[in-house]
């Protein structure tokens, strides 16, 4: 059962206009893919980016959100600039979303993605990285879901706030997208 916030927004649009359409859970790297290149495909919930703009149609705004790095309670640790952020051995990213895209174009080269973000919460965990960049709202939720107990995380450096929509494929038409 597909739920949050989000999904009831997209379920009620749906609802409103009348249109048959199938919400496919998928990871998010094969989704973003078919967002790029296919007709008639909306990702929920996509960071609107400078970089982002011009490849898709927009609607929202739906929420504010910020972008944070997290780590482990017990680590003492404290990151006070993106400079420090650099120097640690690795950092959990969820496969080509908005965060791993931000931080390869920003020149990190120690990363270490996953297919999952409950992945990046258990390698967080477990000690496996040093860092999980990951957003504000879903943090906690993925942790919960990974059986990593949410409380024993923490988000020690923000990079940025930043606004959600929902993106519509830039080859589906105007009238459909209105």
């Amino acid at each position: 059962q597909l739920t949050g916030a989000t999904a009831g927004v997209v379920c009620e649009i749906v609802r409103r206009l009348g249109i048959a359409s199938e919400i496919e859970v998928m990871p998010w790297a094969r989704a973003y893919q078919r967002l790029k290149e296919e007709p008639n495909v909306v990702l929920f919930t996509t960071v609107r980016t400078e970089e982002r703009e011009p490849l898709f149609h927009w609607v929202g705004p739906l929420f504010v959100s910020r972008l944070e790095f997290y780590a482990r309670k017990t680590d003492p640790r404290r990151l006070d600039s993106l400079q420090a952020v650099r120097q640690v051995d690795a950092i959990a990213t969820y496969r080509d979303d908005s965060g791993e895209q931000i931080l390869k174009s920003l020149g990190f080269d120690n990363l270490d993605s996953s297919n999952s973000p409950q992945s990046n919460a258990r390698k967080l965990a477990s000690g496996r990285v040093d860092l999980w960049f990951f957003h504000d709202i879903g943090a906690p939720r993925v942790a919960h879901e990974a059986g990593v107990d949410p409380d024993s995380i923490e988000a020690v450096y923000t990079y940025q706030q930043y606004v959600s929509y929902i993106a519509i494929s830039k080859k589906t038409a105007s009238d459909i997208v209105r």
